[in-house]
């Protein structure tokens, strides 16, 4: 499903002049409303180290979340850049 908000939502998601747990919010949503692109835009964001650790939390999740194989892919690269508790979450939400 792709629905126009998705460009907005997008927008929240990647913009930098955003705070923090506002994009986080966003992230699930964005997952949702554009499933097919979700993964590839928010691998940017997983991998880059510089990102605030709530947000990159977030987008992990949403994408375990949203079972498509090249999500989960790009959380278990992720992994090793991330502090163990990061680990152990994402883990359980990979499990489960």
């Amino acid at each position: 499903l792709k629905l126009p908000v998705g460009n907005q939502v997008r927008a929240i998601v990647l913009g930098q002049e955003f705070d923090t747990e506002a994009r986080a919010a966003a992230i699930r949503a964005f997952t949702v409303l554009d499933r097919a692109a979700a993964p590839a835009a928010l691998g940017s964001l997983l991998q880059n180290i510089v990102q605030p650790l709530r947000l990159r939390e977030a987008v992990g999740l949403a994408l375990l979340e949203s079972e498509q194989d090249a999500a989960r892919g790009q959380v278990v690269t992720a992994m090793k850049s991330v502090p163990y508790r990061l680990q152990v979450a994402w883990a359980q939400s990979f499990h489960s």
